[in-house]
This record gives structure tokens, sequence and C-alpha cells, in this order.
């Protein structure tokens, strides 16, 4: 088992061998750049210089359980996929079985972000993706743990930086 010594660095490569060999099925021309695989972890506006434990965690889960988090993300873009042929009309652009050996036919995983919210001991995490349904936008897929949480092209979700709505109060609504 591997464990993750975060050294200072918010943003970093990470050496996944399993998501960098499905990277490989998406082109040819492909590049996978010599650092690994990015990682990004979303830092809270705090003075503590080090990553929630929730944040470590769940680098580490993905760390130790690549094979396990690849095959989440295959049964995750079953819905996905099905709801791009449903828009586009058209199904013939993703196999009818998906597996982490094809996995990266139809995604190019770029980049993950560990993000600040978390629960039961994990962060959420979210995987920008180049998406061979929407390939001008891609796709963000978040996840927390082997569990799918929601997707949208990239752009249209914002988890890296939220907006508070805790300022904001209601109106009271009196009944007579």
């Amino acid at each position: 088992m591997e464990d993750f010594k975060f050294n200072g660095d918010w943003e970093f490569g990470l050496n996944l061998k399993a998501f960098l060999k499905s990277n490989l099925n998406w082109s040819k021309n492909y590049n996978q750049g010599k650092d690994g695989l990015q990682v990004k972890i979303v830092d809270s506006k705090s003075y503590d210089p080090d990553p929630l434990k929730e944040q470590i965690n769940t680098i580490n889960f993905i760390i130790n359980n690549e094979l396990t988090v690849l095959e989440s993300i295959c049964k995750a873009l079953v819905p996905i996929n099905n709801d791009y042929g449903e828009r586009c009309g058209e199904y013939d652009w993703f196999p009818t079985k998906l597996t982490v050996g094809n996995l990266g036919e139809v995604l190019l995983i770029q980049e993950i972000s560990i993000l600040k919210e978390h629960k039961n001991d994990q962060a959420y995490y979210e995987l920008s993706c180049g998406y061979k349904g929407d390939e001008e936008h891609g796709l963000i897929i978040v996840m927390h743990g082997e569990q799918f949480i929601e997707y949208s092209a990239i752009g249209e979700m914002d988890y890296i930086n939220p907006v508070s709505y805790t300022h904001l109060t209601l109106p009271t609504i009196y009944s007579v």
C-alpha cells in the first residue's frame, strides 16, 4: 500500500499507471507528458499550510485503487453515453461494453481535482476529461470513492470555486 506524502505542491503529476495506460488509447498522437497525470488539491483560503486529511485520504485511495476507480468510471459512463447518444441521435461512437481496456477510446482523463467537500473521511474528486461524445467541451465527472455523483460539460459546473449563499436570508411568509 503506497502512501502519498504532501510536499507543499498543490498541483503535481502523479504516476497513475492504469490511468496513463488507458489514456494511451485516446489517439495515436497522444503525448502523455513526463510528469504523469495532473492532480490538483483544491485549497481552502486559510492559514493551514496542508491539505485536509480527507483530501490526502482520497489521493491515497486513488493511488491504491486505480483499477477500481477506472471500473467505477466505466459504470458511470453508461448513463452519460446514453444521455449524449439521446441528445445527438448517434450511438456508434462508444463501445457497447465499456471496460478499463477500452475506456481510453471514449475518455481522456486529463486532470484530477481533489475537492474540499468531503464525507466519511473521503473528499470528493473531479475528473476533467476529453470526451468523444462532446469533443468541443469535454466532460467533468464528480466521484466520491467508487461512487459516481454527477457530470457536466467542462465549464457548466464549478466545485473548485463554489458560490456561497449563506449570507442570503429567506423572506418570512405569514399566514393569517
